[in-house]
Parts: structure tokens; C-alpha cells; sequence
């Protein structure tokens, strides 16, 4: 399924609790250059709701590359939410 203004498509497991996401190779060098300081967050913070990045996989169809990164569906977590923020990590383009 694609979603938002950048074109990105999602694939959901049947049981939706881990999510395929394509991304660019920007995105890719910009999650392992915080790795390190995401990886203590998450050690340290165990009950936060940031997503679980489990692995990048890269491949090729007719000559085009793609990147797809595995992670947690942080909304099948078993707590009931009561509010769910779309948060954007740019103003460019937003709107009010």
C-alpha cells in the first residue's frame, strides 16, 4: 500500500504486528549513522514505542534497486490508544 506525500510503499504481515517499508539510500545511511545512540535508547528506555528496526534488505527488479527495512508495528502493541499523532519530520509543503 503507498502512503503519504513521499511515495513510500508499506507491506503489513498477515498478523500486522511487523511492517516492510521501502526507503531511500539516504535514509539508510542517516538510520546506521544513529544506530549506536538508537540502539542505547532502546536498551535503556525498553517500554518506549519508537519502532524496532530488525534489518534493511536491498534487491534488484528489472535493473532497479530497492531498499526495504523490516520493523515492529508500533500500533499492535495490546494498549488501547486514545489519541495518534501524525508527526512530520519537515515543514516543506505542510499546511495549517
Amino acid at each position: 500500500q503507498e502512503s503519504g506525500k513521499s511515495g513510500a510503499l508499506f507491506w503489513f504481515t498477515g498478523d500486522r504486528k511487523y511492517i516492510l517499508k521501502t526507503i531511500e539510500r539516504c535514509e539508510v545511511t542517516k538510520l546506521i549513522a544513529m544506530l549506536e545512540d538508537y540502539g542505547d535508547h532502546l536498551e535503556f528506555n525498553e517500554s518506549s514505542l519508537l519502532s524496532r528496526y530488525y534489518a534493511v534488505y536491498s534487491f534488484s527488479y528489472n535493473d532497479e534497486e530497492f531498499l526495504v527495512v523490516a520493523m515492529n508495528n508500533v500500533f499492535q502493541t495490546g494498549v488501547k490508544l486514545n489519541f495518534v499523532y501524525d508527526l512530520k519530520g519537515t515543514t516543506e509543503d505542510r499546511y495549517v
